[in-house]
């Protein structure tokens, strides 16, 4: 079953409206098709008022009332925001920045999730909820905490975490002696006469509201990289207390609203690994003509569990801003109705828009919302009921077909956290590289999976790795296994270029342990600097270097696919192709703009026999879902552009939204969809 729904907050509302707002609620909530809410993140404050003393009968009741009227409850344990007596009395609870200004209470994520006090009291909070509603049959899950690390908080350096940091490199490396050479300290003669002395990395200026991290400094990027692996290490600890704490009480499943490759950088496949369901919260662009975004967030959700997911935050509205700083555009009539059914389409079951009613008070206030503050249904509540009737022309489809990929783009966390911490480009930003090359790969109308590096490769036609600076040894393992098999294995350039700490390999070859599965080696190398772009010939095309390029000298069988063709490297191989048992082994000295890449994959996809969808979309407001029963295709087409737009068609169709038959070309009004069988 599928869920739809919406993040409820009725706590809220003054005390003397409250009961007859939240009847009116549940009412128009019946009206529109919602059956789920989710529920109380932000409101440990009212579950524990004083120390020891737990609330819970209000929650219970709201959770009686919803259910009793068919609307369950994903039910969220309060983390996010400690209450402020609890910052009061334990105030070594609170964020330190590594300048030593320590965060106040007054917002959310303030807290250090390695601080002893606030683990045993989130801990404690979790035990009750737990106890109270173990047995309440109006509840569909749990959601952990919100949006885990959210405002930096992965990075608490205060007296706990480092010594706990500290303690993670002593259990990684053993000895002191060992450490050393693993982060090449002698460079700069910064070795460690013992564990006692490390420290976790400093900023090199302070920290500005675009920063990720804060980074810009020189000390020792294995340093900067295990700090990034322990502060990810953190957060999942902080996660699984929790939810095994959970466990102990339900059989409902536990997840937490992730912000994929947005803000965070906490290893997402390794929080949820123990997990039933993969929640995710995804705001698509208020006025966006495509998909784009959408379904690289959608593909990554699915692609942490091998399994549809949990949507559990995601836009509903415009008005004044809140996280951009500015108000925020409302969108066009059509955007909701689409985008929902957009995200079911792409693997979710349970969907929760954000909010129901605007916030009157704190930092989010006036901000989008299901209804305005003035309570009265507009056209996007109108928009979300109509989005229900969809539904039930496309929802059987939807239940009993999956989606399933050809073709996957690999990416690895120790890579973003490299191409962070030792920037190759200016311009380049590993995981808009990943967008970039994902959105590529989706306009030739195919289901693209991302996938991490620890996920099997059985299956796939085409695997391409972008820019995998630091791989593990066991993934060089899977890839030749995958190639000898008769897959085929594209890598870009700067992958496979540094050991597990971040560093080069002296007298080693790059790509590194790679050498006879490409059958070439990298030459000269230097980034595309608008006096250094270069052409590159292949396929009997021209394309043009972008972000970084390597000349590839080819030592042991490989092939020339593509050549600079211009400049002094005029000749000289760029792409590489090696066969590899079965399967064919690539590396692409650089990378190129998103058409032309578009352009030279499809050259790969024909020769590999993938087939794609029979939908032109060379307009790129046209986006496509393909799903599949294992024998028959069922095609999900959306128009995002405001304006109608024509789509020629590659066959005979049923459209199940209109009931009518189509061929040739057939028109799709602006922000609406075809369900094609």
């Amino acid at each position: 079953m599928k869920y739809y729904g919406i993040c409820y907050y009725p706590e809220l509302y003054d005390e003397e409206v409250r009961e007859q707002y939240l009847q009116e609620d549940i009412a128009l909530m019946k009206k529109t098709g919602f059956n789920v809410v989710r529920i109380a993140e932000f409101t440990w404050c009212l579950m524990e008022p004083e120390e020891g003393r737990y609330e819970f009968d209000w929650l219970e009741h709201y959770i009686d009332e919803l259910g009793k009227n068919g609307i369950y409850s994903v039910l969220c344990t309060p983390t996010a925001a400690p209450p402020v007596w609890m910052a009061k009395k334990y105030p070594e609870i609170c964020y330190l920045d590594n300048y030593g200004q320590k965060r106040s209470y007054g917002g959310r994520h303030f807290k250090c999730n390695n601080n002893p006090v606030m683990r045993e009291k989130s801990r404690l909070i979790c035990e009750k909820l737990g106890e109270r509603f173990r047995k309440n049959p109006y509840i569909l899950g749990f959601q952990v905490d919100n949006e885990l690390g959210q405002e930096g908080t992965a990075f608490c350096s205060c007296p706990v975490c480092q010594a706990k940091f500290r303690g993670w490199v002593r259990e990684k490396y053993g000895t002191v002696e060992n450490l050393n050479q693993c982060w090449k300290t002698l460079n700069w003669g910064q070795t460690y006469p013992s564990f006692d002395e490390v420290e976790a990395p400093r900023l090199g200026r302070h920290q500005t509201p675009n920063d990720v991290f804060g980074f810009l400094g020189t000390d020792s990027p294995s340093l900067r990289l295990d700090w990034r692996r322990f502060v990810s290490d953190s957060i999942i600890e902080y996660y699984e207390m929790q939810r095994e704490t959970l466990k102990k009480y339900t059989d409902k499943p536990v997840t937490n609203n992730t912000t994929h490759l947005c803000t965070n950088k906490v290893e997402w496949a390794k929080l949820l690994k123990n997990s039933e369901v993969t929640g995710v919260d995804h705001y698509p662009g208020a006025r966006s003509e495509n998909k784009d975004q959408s379904s690289f967030i959608y593909s990554h959700a699915r692609g942490i569990r091998n399994s549809s997911f949990w949507l559990l935050e995601t836009l509903c509205g415009g008005g004044q801003g809140n996280w951009a700083y500015q108000g925020m555009a409302m969108q066009t009539p059509g955007t909701f109705r689409e985008n929902v059914a957009y995200a079911y389409a792409s693997g979710a079951d349970v969907i929760t828009l954000f909010k129901y009613a605007v916030f009157a008070g704190g930092f989010e206030q006036l901000g989008s919302a299901f209804l305005d503050i003035d309570r009265v249904p507009r056209r996007r509540a109108e928009e979300f009921r109509l989005a229900s009737e969809d539904m039930k022309k496309y929802m059987d489809i939807v239940e009993k077909t999956e989606i399933r990929a050809d073709v996957a783009i690999v990416f690895n966390f120790d890579s973003l956290w490299d191409a962070e911490i030792k920037p190759i480009h200016k311009d380049f930003v590993y995981e808009d590289y990943l967008h970039e090359l994902y959105y590529s790969l989706i306009r030739l109308g195919i289901n693209v999976d991302v996938i991490d590096d620890e996920k099997p490769l059985d299956g796939y036609k085409l695997v391409i790795l972008p820019f995998g600076m630091v791989m593990p040894d066991a993934f060089g393992e899977k890839v030749r296994k995958f190639t000898e098999a008769g897959g085929t294995f594209a890598a870009t350039c700067v992958s496979f270029a540094k050991d597990p700490y971040a560093n080069g390999v002296m007298g080693s070859a790059l790509p590194i342990g790679m050498e006879d599965f490409f059958g070439m080696r990298v030459g000269e190398v230097e980034p595309v600097f608008p006096e250094t772009v270069s052409k590159v010939a292949a396929d009997g095309k021209v394309y043009t270097s972008k972000y970084w390029q390597e000349v590839l000298e080819l030592t042991m069988g490989a092939e020339a696919e593509g050549a600079f063709a211009d400049t002094f490297r005029q000749g000289e191989c760029v792409i590489s192709r090696h066969s590899y048992g079965k399967g064919t082994a690539i590396y692409m000295g650089t990378v190129f703009e998103n058409a032309e890449m578009t352009d030279y994959v499809a050259g790969l996809l024909k020769r590999l026999g993938i087939r794609r969808a029979p939908v032109d979309l060379s307009d790129h407001g046209i986006d496509v879902v393909t799903r599949t029963d294992g024998e028959k295709n069922w095609y999900f087409v959306f128009n995002s552009r405001p304006y109608s737009v024509s789509v020629r068609l590659d066959g005979t169709f049923n459209d199940r939204m209109s009931g009518q038959m189509v061929s040739g070309t057939a028109e799709i009004p602006a922000k609406q969809f075809m369900v094609l069988e």
